[in-house]
Order: C-alpha cells, then structure tokens, then sequence
C-alpha cells in the first residue's frame, strides 16, 4: 500500500455553516460602448448569475453587442419600412432585416454558450 503524503494528514479545522460566507464578488461595469438596454441586461446578469471568468465575460459582451445591432437594426427598420426601393425602381426587402436576424441569432447563441436561463 503507498505511502500517504504528510499533507493527507493535516488537520482541517472545523467551520459552521455560519463561517462558510462566499467571498463578494463585485462585477464589472459594462462596456461603455454598449448602450443603455443592453446596459440594463448586463447589470440582470450579474444579478443573478455569477460569471467570474473572463472567457464568460467576453461572450456576454459579443452577446450583447449582437442585441445592440439588432436593435440598432429594428429601430432603423421601423423608420424606413419593411421595404427599400432598388436600383431599378423595384419594392425589396430592406438589408436590415437580414442584419437583425442574424444579430438575434448570436444573441441567442451567446446566451445558450453560457448556460443563461432567461
């Protein structure tokens, strides 16, 4: 049988249930190139979830930058109409709708990356 290392046989001392309070952790401000919606969803994450590593705080900023140009996308669509005119005089669907929805789905993706229950 192998030896068991001098630090197996160090004495843990004991801590209640009332000593085992989890360190506070103080989150980050958001991007100051995010707007405010997208502010108000950071400051919910961390709300109620813990996000503490980097890598999960890198997706939930490309997150909400692709919520930001979808919004940016559906405000502008609101103001020039589903439709465009094209070169040719001919009614089209306006670019931006092709730009919200692919800026929804990487929401959703970032979203679903990092295990968010919304």
């Amino acid at each position: 049988m192998p030896r068991k290392s001098k630090a197996s046989f160090e004495v843990v001392p004991f801590r209640s249930a009332h000593d085992r309070s989890e360190p506070v952790f103080d989150p980050p401000p958001p991007p100051a190139h995010l707007g405010e919606p997208e502010r108000l969803i950071w400051a919910g994450v961390f709300a109620d979830f813990k996000l503490e590593t980097g890598v999960s705080i890198s997706v939930l900023t490309t997150a909400l930058e692709a919520h930001q140009r979808a919004r940016e996308a559906r405000e502008a669509v609101a103001v020039d109409g589903m439709t465009v005119l094209g070169r040719d005089g001919q009614a089209k669907a306006h670019p931006l709708l092709a730009v919200e929805r692919d800026a929804r789905q990487a929401w959703l993706s970032g979203i679903r990356a990092l295990g968010l229950e919304l």
